[in-house]
């Protein structure tokens, strides 16, 4: 099937190269990201890819980043996208195998079904970043993501970076200890955060760096 893969969408941003070490929440992450399914929600600016392309940069943990855009809302496109990046960590014969499934991949459901197999060929276990997944509008997106995620196998672990709650099962996957989330709130600098920030980051004096109008992540790459 002739499916153009487009390589940098699948590259783990990089971080800034002055960004300010906030291991509270690099310890938030690597508690969450032991859960099936990570939510991270929050408005432009608040740096959610930021924060987690930094992390991953020094955790050294399998790992595939999947930058999405509107495009990635054929379901045949984000499985052969998200086959691309599981190629180096499942054997040779389980990726020939599961690229020769992308022809029948013509809804979510098939592609969920497509995916979760692929996955179950995981050598280690691998966390599966889904970048502005807000972007994302097929009708039935959210059918094939709850099948996605309803199947994971357990060498597989989701992180879901939206600017909008996305309309999935969270309830249900709460109940079933299934979910992880970092809310907007937890993503905000704290005061000392916001010291740090101002003073050791963009050398700006102690007296403005007590100012409190500035008080979130920015993210230069829309968050």
């Amino acid at each position: 099937m002739g499916l153009t893969i487009i390589p940098t969408k699948l590259q783990v941003p990089l971080p800034p190269s002055k960004m300010l070490d906030r291991p509270r929440l690099a310890a938030r992450l690597d508690e969450t990201f032991r859960a099936p399914v990570t939510l991270i929600a929050a408005d432009a600016g608040f740096g959610k890819s930021t924060l987690v392309a930094s992390f991953l940069a020094t955790d050294g943990r399998p790992s595939i980043w999947y930058r999405l855009d509107t495009g990635d809302s054929a379901p045949a496109i984000f499985a052969a996208h998200l086959l691309n990046g599981l190629k180096r960590y499942i054997s040779r014969g389980a990726y020939a195998f599961a690229i020769r499934g992308l022809g029948l991949v013509t809804d979510w459901n098939a592609a969920a079904q497509l995916l979760a197999l692929a996955m179950y060929r995981l050598k280690h276990e691998c966390l599966i970043v889904l970048d502005d997944f807000h972007l994302l509008t097929a009708p039935t997106l959210n059918e094939g993501i709850t099948r996605l995620v309803d199947t994971l196998p357990s060498r597989a672990r989701l992180a879901i970076l939206t600017r909008v709650v996305p309309r999935l099962p969270l309830p249900r996957w709460r109940a079933q200890s299934r979910l992880a989330e970092i809310p907007a709130d937890d993503l905000r600098f704290t005061m000392s955060e916001l010291r740090a920030l101002l003073v050791d980051i963009h050398s700006l004096r102690t007296a403005s760096a007590s100012s409190r109008s500035t008080y979130r992540t920015c993210d230069n790459r829309g968050g």
